[in-house]
């Protein structure tokens, strides 16, 4: 736990700041607490950053107050220096923030949650590409629009290296693409900052489809992403359960992620004549004629480390190797 509060940067402000009537002194400088402060607080409690004013208060000159801006305008911390008033802000504002935390902890595992949202999609880059029909051979990336008023005339681009820039008038036919490029976090302990936290894997690959142009996995992911070859089933996070790993060899999931597969083979391929019951903590496969030659079950009870391995009824295939 470390309880030295971050560098700050100080802004003097002046009358005009603040409104009247106001509890902040009309001359006192500006500053920023991180949303992330204080660092040991899990990334998915995070606030915005909060604006903070620090001045002398008008009943004893000699004492400084911080007060937060666009809250509550509580006084967080009070001292016989800038600094100290400072520093007290940031102590006080750490034990209300762990206590949100805790309290953030509680409330999920009572609700059968893991203690942080196990998914987490990314924004890394995002880049707008000019299309244009007269040089179809040609990637042209967006620097800058030129134009007269509302009305673009002239898109400035560069060469994907950087090397060649031209332009491109603003004729019919030519049009922007924007792509936005993300990263796909399971449970690999990144903690990123332009995210989206989600609970299933459902969830993430609507938030994905709808806007990310292309996601990718993180390398650092404990987990590989399998779906089921030929479909768009999933993907299920999952790993290998043997070392020589083939496309009829069961794969190493959580019940979460087995109640996503059984959910799928259910309600997707209903009629197939395969189908996936839960017993208990067991889940059993059945089928009938339709699926195989004979009826029979395949029953996959969790191992010790409360996993299914799930395989032999279908073909798995590693998500990467179809996107």
């Amino acid at each position: 736990m470390n309880d030295n509060p971050p560098d700050v940067h100080l802004a003097i402000y002046g009358p005009d700041r603040f409104p009247k009537p106001s509890p902040f002194a009309e001359h006192g400088y500006l500053f920023t607490v991180p949303g992330s402060w204080p660092e040991d607080t899990p990334a998915h409690t995070n606030v915005t950053d909060w604006e903070m004013a620090v001045y002398r208060t008008t009943d004893d000159g000699d004492e400084w107050q911080v007060r937060d801006v666009n809250g509550n305008r509580r006084v967080w911390g009070t001292g016989d220096s800038r600094r100290e008033a400072i520093g007290l802000a940031f102590l006080e504002i750490a034990r209300k923030r762990r206590i949100q935390a805790a309290d953030v902890a509680d409330k999920r595992k009572a609700a059968g949650l893991e203690p942080a949202p196990p998914y987490q999609v990314e924004a890394t880059s995002s880049t707008t590409l000019v299309l244009d029909p007269a040089r179809p051979d040609r990637i042209a990336i967006l620097d800058h629009i030129e134009g007269v008023g509302i009305t673009p005339t002239v898109y400035r681009v560069h060469s994907t290296d950087g090397v060649t820039e031209w332009d491109i008038p603003a004729r019919p036919g030519v049009t922007l693409r924007t792509t936005q490029l993300g990263v796909l976090h399971i449970r690999c302990g990144c903690t990123p900052e332009d995210t989206a936290r989600f609970e299933e894997m459902g969830q993430v690959m609507y938030y994905a489809a709808n806007a990310m142009t292309m996601c990718w996995p993180c390398p650092k992911n404990p987990e590989e992403l399998f779906t089921v070859d030929g479909s768009d089933y999933g993907p299920y996070p999952a790993l290998p359960a043997t070392d020589s790993w083939g496309p009829y060899e069961p794969i190493s999931v959580t019940r979460a992620t087995a109640e996503h597969i059984a959910h799928d083979l259910n309600t997707l391929n209903a009629g197939c004549g395969l189908t996936a019951q839960w017993n208990g903590a067991d889940l059993v496969f059945a089928w009938d004629q339709r699926y195989r030659d004979d009826n029979g079950t395949q029953t996959v009870t969790p191992d010790g480390d409360d996993r299914y391995q799930i395989g032999g009824l279908w073909p798995w295939m590693r998500w990467t190797d179809r996107h």
